[in-house]
């Protein structure tokens, strides 16, 4: 039997947003259609070069999302007021939101270089749970 999936999902684990997460991706079109990675940051994990293993264990999971679940999107969600971006980076709501539209560039970058056929598609959670898409 096979088993396809539409997309890879790259999520933070932060807990207060795990349910507009889903809410989103079922309005996506994706509910029950997709492979999750939950990790803190979420993007921050790929192009953070102080961690390796993150980006690591993150083209893992894509690679085996491609070959075993024939995936042709992936989705990479950052949200406000994350705690693996620190504090200090919360206090400039626009400044944060900046910072994590460009980790969110640069992992798109990382992941089309290796795999130019998929969608790569970003958004920004902010704290009202509302989606921004990031072009």
């Amino acid at each position: 039997m096979s088993h396809i999936a539409r997309a890879l999902v790259l999520v933070c684990m932060d807990f207060r947003f795990q349910k507009a997460f889903r809410n989103f991706l079922v309005e996506q079109g994706l509910d029950d259609q997709y492979d999750l990675i939950s990790v803190a940051g979420a993007a921050k994990g790929i192009t953070n070069p102080a961690n390796p293993f993150e980006k690591e264990n993150f083209e893992k999971q894509l690679s085996l999302s491609i070959s075993l679940h024939k995936i042709s999107e992936v989705f990479l969600i950052n949200h406000q007021d994350c705690g693996a971006y620190g504090s200090e980076l919360a206090k400039d709501p626009k400044r944060e939101q900046e910072v994590h539209e460009i980790d969110l560039k640069k992992a798109r970058q990382i992941i089309l270089q290796k795999y130019p056929q998929l969608k790569v598609n970003l958004y920004f959670c902010t704290l009202d749970k509302k989606f921004e898409k990031v072009e």
